[in-house]
């Protein structure tokens, strides 16, 4: 694992963990997934306030950051999942001929939809570019990075 975090690393994060399962955590127990959060906030100064009223001059989240949150995870190239799949006479031509392609255009919407989600921040949090930290000093802080899937990601 490459040790330094760039801001554009914290905004792919930030997606990858998703919205916050409403419920399911005890918010008195450690989890990966808030502890990384809230840390990641902290290094790059990111005063995460979405409650109350938006308005355009506040340093509130961006209204639509939210959404852009929620949705991340559903962009997936619909080719990974399958397990097991037997064409039909003339499926495998099709398939081979667009599976390539639309893996791509997946990892594409993923890098756009981070470079927004990081633009529409740095409206908030300039001073955040140019910010950097490492799982090192994450570590240092207190994050226990779990050697198995987390539990609260899914």
């Amino acid at each position: 694992m490459f040790d330094e975090i760039t801001f554009e690393d914290c905004c792919r994060l930030i997606l990858e963990q998703g919205p916050p399962d409403r419920g399911r955590a005890d918010p008195e127990q450690p989890t990966y997934r808030r502890d990384l959060l809230t840390l990641l906030n902290g290094e790059f100064g990111i005063s995460w306030e979405d409650t109350g009223d938006w308005r355009p001059r506040d340093r509130r989240v961006p209204a639509i950051a939210p959404s852009l949150v929620r949705h991340y995870k559903t962009i997936t190239d619909p080719f990974s999942g399958w397990l097991e799949y037997t064409p039909l006479r003339g499926e495998m031509v099709v398939l081979n001929r667009h599976q390539l392609a639309i893996g791509d255009a997946a990892a594409t919407l993923r890098k756009c939809c981070v470079t927004f989600f990081r633009d529409l921040l740095l409206l908030r949090w300039p001073e955040a570019a140019h910010r950097t930290t490492s799982w090192t000093r994450l570590q240092e802080l207190g994050l226990v990075i779990p050697t198995e899937a987390p539990d609260d990601f899914f």
